[in-house]
């Protein structure tokens, strides 16, 4: 998770410099190139409103991926999906680009050696794994 959170940061500063290349007619798609034959696809997410989260309860959508899918959610399965609750409208008021991709060992090596980003572990804040 913590990968994702810092590749949607680099993206975004990624972005910032992307978005003011063309101001006048704002692309649908760009291609970065980071450097050293690595690349990055992205595409613009505009500005505008969506509903957040699911509209069925905890309970309704844990009974779907059950019956669905066969999936166990341990002993309390409401709290599996806790945190899609309650659904919610969310505006976007600035259009932003986003990778189209999963962020790639290569492009967040780019983005480390570009930037001097330091993971909590090798700050020695939080030895081992995200799951620690």
């Amino acid at each position: 998770m913590r990968n994702l959170v810092i590749g949607c940061i680099a993206l975004f500063t990624m972005a910032g410099t992307a978005l003011s290349e063309e101001p006048e007619q704002t692309r649908k798609e760009i291609a970065v190139d980071l450097g050293g034959g690595v690349n990055l696809k992205m595409v613009l997410v505009p500005a505008g409103e969506f509903k957040m989260g699911s509209g069925e309860s905890s309970r309704q959508t844990v009974a779907f991926f059950t019956k669905n899918y066969g999936e166990y959610f341990g002993p309390r399965p409401d709290d599996f999906f806790k945190d899609e609750h309650p659904q919610h409208r969310v505006q976007i008021t600035k259009a932003f680009y986003l990778g189209v991709y999963h962020v790639t060992r290569g492009q967040f090596r780019r983005f480390v050696n570009d930037s001097g980003y330091k993971t909590d572990a090798e700050k020695g804040k939080k030895p081992g794994g995200a799951c620690q």
